[in-house]
């Protein structure tokens, strides 16, 4: 196409460029282009390999292979919010709720890699507390924002459909587990 004919496309709309994507807080890139003239997100424009999309909700957890029922004393939900990442992998949003008391909610993000023993979690850490400071039971401390900002290694189960089994490799925040814990999540 000639100059005249590009340029005649773009004044009268027949031709848009697309607006660049926005930054988010954590240095990446808003996944979804918008409609500019509904205002709505139409098109998932980043890479779409993660496997576990939805919401998970925590059934089962333990410490090594024992039935680990003192998390319920800290915890009444634990749920996964798993998106697609712009680039590769899942964006995670684990919220951990002890009603009337606290809120918790971190930010992840996990790399699937099927053929490797353990995968990484890279946490931001905590990104919100309701209320601020709360805490889940009295041996916790005060839920603080940006808390947990480190990598933690893990090794998942998928190969039951609608489930996914955590094994947590390295200490993590767990109430009276000294093992490995492992959390088993059903699809929601």
């Amino acid at each position: 196409m000639t100059q005249a004919i590009l340029t005649w496309m773009l004044m009268t709309g027949c031709l848009r460029v697309p607006e660049p994507l926005e930054t988010d807080v954590f240095g990446g890139t808003d996944a979804y282009v918008t409609d500019s003239d509904t205002d709505t997100e139409t098109t998932f424009v980043g890479a779409q390999d993660c496997d576990w999309v939805g919401t998970w909700l925590m059934t089962q957890p333990r410490c090594d292979a024992t039935a680990f029922n003192a998390w319920f004393d800290s915890y009444d939900t634990t749920t996964l919010i798993m998106e697609h990442n712009v680039t590769r992998g899942c964006d995670v949003t684990f919220t951990l709720t002890k009603l009337g008391a606290c809120t918790e909610t971190e930010s992840w993000y996990i790399l699937e890699d099927p053929g490797a023993a353990t995968w990484n979690i890279d946490s931001r850490g905590i990104s919100t507390c309701d209320p601020e400071g709360c805490q889940f039971a009295v041996a916790d401390g005060p839920c603080e924002v940006g808390a947990r900002d480190n990598d933690t290694e893990v090794q998942v189960d998928d190969t039951m459909e609608g489930v996914l089994d955590f094994t947590f490799l390295a200490t993590y925040a767990a109430p009276s587990c000294d093992g490995a814990l492992r959390l088993k999540f059903e699809r929601q």
